[in-house]
C-alpha cells in the first residue's frame, strides 16, 4: 500500500517508473480512493500518461526530497562533456549509420589510444570514446 498521497508537481514512483503529479482529485467519501493524473518521466515513456488510484497501487511512493538533495550533492557534469555527450552522434544502430558495419577490434595496452577509423563510416563507442572525450579512462594492466 501507498503511503502519503502526492501533491501536483511532485515527483512520484509508481509500477517501477518515475512520474510527475498533473493533477489529484481527491475522494468524495472516505471509503472511496484518490485518483491520480501522472505523466512518466523516464526517457523511454516520457510524458506518457498515467492514472491511477494511489491507494490501490503496491508500491507507490513520493519521492522524497532527500533523494534530490543527493543527486544534487553528486554534482553534474562539467557543461563541455555535457555538450560533446549531447551533440556526440550513437554509435550504433544501423538506423543511425546504414553503412557502418560492427567490428570487434583488440591490440595491446592502449591500442585504440593512436588508432584512426574513417568517421564516415565508423564511431568510437564505449569505453574508448569516454577516454577520446574526457581523456580519464585508465587501461587494465
Amino acid at each position: 500500500m501507498s503511503v502519503g498521497v502526492p501533491q501536483p508537481g511532485q515527483v512520484v514512483r509508481v509500477r517501477s517508473r518515475q512520474y510527475l503529479g498533473e493533477e489529484v482529485v481527491l475522494p468524495p467519501n472516505p471509503a472511496d480512493q484518490t485518483l491520480v493524473r501522472l505523466s512518466c518521466l523516464d526517457d523511454d515513456a516520457q510524458g506518457q500518461e498515467l492514472e491511477a488510484l494511489w491507494e490501490k497501487e503496491v508500491d507507490a511512493r513520493v519521492v522524497s526530497d532527500e533523494a534530490w538533495r543527493a543527486v544534487g550533492n553528486k554534482g553534474l557534469d562539467e557543461p563541455r562533456l555535457f555538450a560533446a555527450w549531447l551533440t556526440t552522434p550513437s554509435a550504433g544502430t544501423a538506423l543511425d549509420r546504414p553503412s557502418a558495419l560492427p567490428v570487434a577490434v583488440a591490440g595491446g595496452p592502449g591500442w585504440w589510444q593512436t588508432a584512426r577509423i574513417d568517421p564516415g563510416r565508423a564511431v568510437w563507442g564505449g569505453e574508448v570514446a569516454a577516454d577520446r572525450l574526457t581523456g580519464r579512462l585508465k587501461p587494465g594492466r
